[in-house]
């Protein structure tokens, strides 16, 4: 009897070893991704910072009108010598 609540206490202790092992895997990569999610938020604001900054070099799409494209050449038309 007290070598079988023997084993199931060693059983207990690498089943709790276990999870803190896997608790510990998921902690590091929690904090990873707060990282990275913070480096990404980091580059998103200055991103807009610079887009408030940078000059307006194109015209608004409803402004913009490009000319027409010039017309293809034509083509002489000729006695075809054979």
């Amino acid at each position: 009897m007290i070598s079988d609540l023997d084993m199931k206490r060693d059983g207990l202790r690498q089943d709790l070893s276990k999870a803190q092992n896997e608790l510990r895997d998921a902690k590091a990569k929690l904090a990873q991704q707060d990282k990275d999610l913070a480096d990404c938020n980091s580059d998103t604001q200055a991103a807009k910072a610079s887009l408030t900054n940078w000059p307006k070099v194109w015209a608004d799409s409803t402004e913009w009108n490009p000319p027409p494209p010039p017309p293809a050449p034509e083509k002489k038309k000729g006695k075809h010598r054979k």
